[in-house]
């Protein structure tokens, strides 16, 4: 979120600090939830998943696997 392309609010404002709320662990969380839901959609898709991170994605990683979004998570120095 909010790096590359994806600045939806403008290369400035998408940093103030009234717009950062969309930076939150759950906020991510709820986009992957959504990512995995569209790629066993469009897969048709409903065997195990899995999530691999380190450091910050690995905290994510072990997150998903916390709330059952994934079947296992490898999480390096989270």
């Amino acid at each position: 979120r909010f790096y590359g392309q994806s600045l939806p609010f403008g290369p400035v404002e998408s940093y103030n600090f009234s717009n950062l709320k969309a930076l939150t662990v759950q906020q991510c969380l709820k986009d992957y939830k959504a990512v995995l839901k569209y790629i066993r959609k469009i897969y048709k898709a409903s065997g195990p998943a899995i999530s691999v991170g380190g450091s910050y994605p690995g905290e994510l990683a072990s997150f998903l696997r916390m709330e059952n979004t994934v079947d296992f998570a490898l999480a390096s120095s989270a």
